[in-house]
């Protein structure tokens, strides 16, 4: 009877364990910006493309580094968050959380977003991006627990933690896109973490 005791507490106490250990393996982990950068893309073109291009689309480059227990993270997000001045001299802001799977530890990470080029013609009346009136904020993530932020500010009168103060402004999140869905998608496979596959497109 005693033996049957002392095994259930047992099996009790590695189930809790179990459970605990993801808990312990989120809280021992790291993660640092290390840089962000705004450059303005061509529209690529393929040798099946029947015309070039000549739109610039933005691309939100963020390169980051991790450290954690385990040799690989199961999933991460990153939040991008844009401050756009138009050319009316208004502020619109876009705000896109993006996830990455099979992120593997100890090494240099690199994600990217993009604004098409439509937007910068329509409401900035240029036909490439000005990264004088684009400010960024970046927060990366893992098991509900921000793990790391930076900020790109495009100059000086921009106050600070303006991305926790948006909604007096128009929410223009829908012109911000993942790198799956641009034409930009199949380029840099190996360089760029992998999203996570959106299974309500079937993807």
């Amino acid at each position: 009877m005693a033996m049957k005791t002392a095994k259930s507490i047992l099996f009790a106490f590695l189930f809790v364990l179990a459970g605990l250990s993801p808990l312990f393996a989120q809280q021992s982990m790291e993660a640092r910006i290390d840089k962000i950068r705004l450059t303005a893309e061509k529209t690529p073109y393929f040798s099946s493309s029947s015309h070039s291009s000549q739109n610039f689309w933005l691309a939100v480059n963020v390169d980051f580094s991790t450290k954690a227990a385990n040799e690989w993270i199961n999933e991460m997000d990153v939040r991008f968050v844009l401050l756009m001045e138009l050319e009316n001299g208004r502020f619109v802001y876009m705000d896109k959380t993006i996830p990455y799977v099979d992120v593997q530890n100890g090494r240099q990470h690199h994600v990217v977003a993009y604004v098409k080029p439509a937007f910068f013609e329509r409401y900035m009346r240029s036909s490439r991006p000005d990264a004088g009136k684009i400010s960024v904020h970046v927060e990366i993530s893992a098991g509900g627990r921000r793990l790391a932020a930076d900020d790109k500010y495009a100059n000086p009168k921009i106050p600070k933690n303006w991305f926790g103060n948006l909604n007096k402004l128009r929410d223009m999140s829908g012109e911000l896109r993942a790198k799956s869905t641009t034409p930009f998608a199949p380029l840099d496979y190996d360089y760029y973490e992998e999203e996570k596959p959106d299974t309500k497109k079937g993807n």
